[in-house]
């Protein structure tokens, strides 16, 4: 049998001499990717944890408890000081009637916020009267201070039906700047079975 020489020796396919050629160029382009890879996966992960962490963080609305006028103290001011001094009356609908004259009954929230940056607006006193105007209760007797932005909330609940279609409050404050006002309003919700409500009713100057 006739030797066979180095010509009469099968070639290796294209692409052996080809990753010969250009095998290490194409190790470091396929570590790079995948190093490039982790780190996009791991970026993406490192997002929807943090996502996961502050929908675990956020907390429902506590439910309403009276505010402590304490935290609320006003700083004594001169008379002198003051630049105006008014009565504001706002409507509250403890229910209204429905499906023939049947009474729907509301919860109402009061709410007295101060919407300057700068400047205080202090509180005299906070009265609710019902239908008839007698003095149910005085949420307010002393002078309080509503610091910039700050909101101070009364609430006549749902089952507390005394005050009546025509109930109000009469709440009395000052400021020691002309341009300073409260922004004082009334927001009413009730349901009943399928029947559900909820507006509002903001407050009318009743002193010049």
């Amino acid at each position: 049998m006739p030797a066979r020489s180095d010509n009469d020796s099968p070639e290796a396919p294209a692409w052996v001499y080809w990753l010969f050629k250009h095998g290490l160029k194409t190790i470091v382009l396929v570590f790079l990717l995948g190093v490039l890879l982790i780190a996009s996966l791991t970026y993406w992960l490192d997002r929807r944890l943090e996502h996961l962490e502050e929908r675990i963080a956020e907390k429902p609305p506590k439910s309403y408890t009276p505010p402590n006028l304490d935290d609320y103290a006003a700083e004594p001011i001169d008379d002198a000081d003051i630049a105006q001094r008014h009565s504001d009356y706002v409507p509250v609908y403890s229910h209204v009637y429905f499906d023939g004259g049947r009474p729907f009954l509301l919860e109402a929230t009061l709410s007295i916020r101060n919407t300057s940056e700068t400047a205080s607006v202090y509180i005299e006193s906070v009265r609710y009267f019902d239908t008839h105007g007698e003095l149910v209760k005085e949420p307010v007797t002393n002078t309080i201070q509503l610091k910039p932005l700050q909101t101070i909330e009364f609430v006549v609940p749902q089952k507390d039906s005394t005050g009546g279609s025509g109930a109000n409050y009469l709440v009395d404050w000052f400021s020691t700047d002309p341009a300073v006002a409260p922004l004082i309003e009334v927001v009413m919700v009730g349901n009943e079975g399928t029947h559900a409500i909820a507006f509002r009713a903001e407050s009318v100057r009743v002193t010049p």
